[in-house]
């Protein structure tokens, strides 16, 4: 990790910049004080917020997803509800309880996954793109490019992932990639956290032909009914007055370790252009090696918030804007 990068990690752990940036975003974060006092939340909305500042009340049964609750795969069984789409989606849908993903065969037509790569292109060449401070990703395209807008934003994906829930969903980010991410093993949950648990998910988009040399996305089948992992798991100090800590080296240590005792072996997402994997927020995935440097692997992921539900970014402590 080069200096700049770990300056700007360091940075975005300072409490004191932390809280000027939610005095800045005062009016969005004031949104929070009626979710603050459902889920007991004894804290400022303009403070850090972690799952330890979130009452027992949000974990209740009542309150997460209805295919996270014990009997899901027979409530999905007996439910009406996915007569609805076509029979190949139906069939990935019940699977979701065991499997924690679903996979939506050429879902995009090839048209518009060309338009998305087309002004994406065109965009980062004007500079109205560009990639995030210190990565290789280009985040919220959707904000910028039409096509990608209407292909997180298409009605009939929106209907799967509202089903999936048992709420309707918002869009929360997107993540641009032009190659692998040989990222380890992680959930989205630690990165974007919710309370009540589970009312995240995720859409990753194939904007090209996947290889098996371009470092293919990995996911580990049922690895989200494994334990959600938050700070107090990772034995770490607390921080200080001034700095949340750094968690990262921890959480990738402690998943590490729950990928080996869980046996559980990862399968790879050799998808082709348009297919679609959709994966609950705490299943495990990340990005394998790439064994042909010239190889790209074009994809767009978007993140998606069940309505209703308190967010933020367990990492580092930041509440998110409303």
């Amino acid at each position: 990790m080069s200096r700049f990068n770990r300056i700007r990690i360091r940075l975005s752990l300072f409490r004191p910049l932390l809280g000027l940036r939610a005095l800045l975003h005062a009016p969005r974060l004031l949104r929070n004080r009626s979710l603050y006092k459902r889920y007991e939340v004894k804290r400022s909305v303009f403070r850090t917020v972690a799952a330890r500042d979130v009452s027992e009340r949000a974990a209740e049964v009542g309150e997460v997803p209805w295919l996270d609750r014990p009997g899901a795969a027979e409530a999905l069984a007996g439910d009406p509800g996915p007569e609805r789409f076509p029979e190949p989606i139906r069939e990935s849908i019940q699977a979701w309880p065991e499997n924690g993903y679903a996979v939506l065969e050429g879902f995009f037509e090839p048209e518009l996954i060309d338009r998305i790569n087309i002004e994406i292109e065109e965009r980062m060449a004007s500079g109205k793109l560009g990639f995030s401070r210190g990565s290789d990703r280009v985040r919220n395209v959707f904000k910028h490019c039409p096509s990608a807008a209407e292909a997180v934003s298409r009605p009939d994906l929106r209907a799967i992932l509202s089903y999936l829930l048992g709420r309707e969903v918002g869009i929360w980010q997107s993540i641009s990639f032009f190659r692998g991410s040989r990222q380890g093993a992680h959930s989205d949950a630690f990165h974007m956290t919710t309370a009540p648990q589970g009312n995240l998910i995720v859409i990753w988009v194939a904007l090209e032909d996947i290889t098996p040399d371009c470092g293919p996305v990995f996911y580990l089948p049922g690895s989200h009914r494994m334990q959600q992992i938050v700070t107090e798991d990772l034995d770490l100090e607390q921080g200080s007055r001034f700095f949340v800590p750094d968690k990262s080296k921890a959480y990738y240590q402690r998943i590490k370790r729950q990928v080996t005792e869980s046996g559980v072996q990862p399968q790879r997402f050799l998808a082709n252009k348009g297919d679609v994997l959709i994966w609950h927020s705490n299943l495990l995935h990340g990005g394998g090696p790439i064994t042909n440097p010239e190889a790209t692997r074009r994809s767009l992921v978007a993140h998606y918030y069940g309505e209703g539900a308190l967010r933020w970014h367990e990492i580092t402590e930041r509440a998110s804007l409303v």
